[in-house]
């Protein structure tokens, strides 16, 4: 599924690693609708370093979709983004 990419924030951490976070926007789903949500959500995500590079002011307005992957401890994390050349 694919969300419209809002923006982004890049911040070096206090424990001075290099950190990204994203902010897309996506519809609710079916299960949200049905308790009760309504319209969209904006979701913040983090990217892992691999990806700031991707992330420029350039991207604000496309469509995107995230890779998933393992993270720490085998749970599941953003592993990747791809922009969209065109809507949905």
């Amino acid at each position: 599924m694919s969300s419209l990419f809002l923006g982004f924030r890049k911040f070096v951490s206090s424990k001075g690693n290099n950190c990204c976070i994203v902010n897309l926007l996506d519809d609710y789903t079916q299960f949200d609708i049905q308790h009760g949500a309504s319209g969209q959500k904006v979701n913040e995500v983090f990217l892992p370093e691999s990806c700031h590079s991707l992330i420029l002011p350039s991207c604000i307005g496309k469509y995107c979709e995230l890779e998933y992957g393992a993270g720490n401890y085998g749970k599941p994390a953003v592993v990747g983004i791809r922009f969209l050349e065109d809507k949905k």
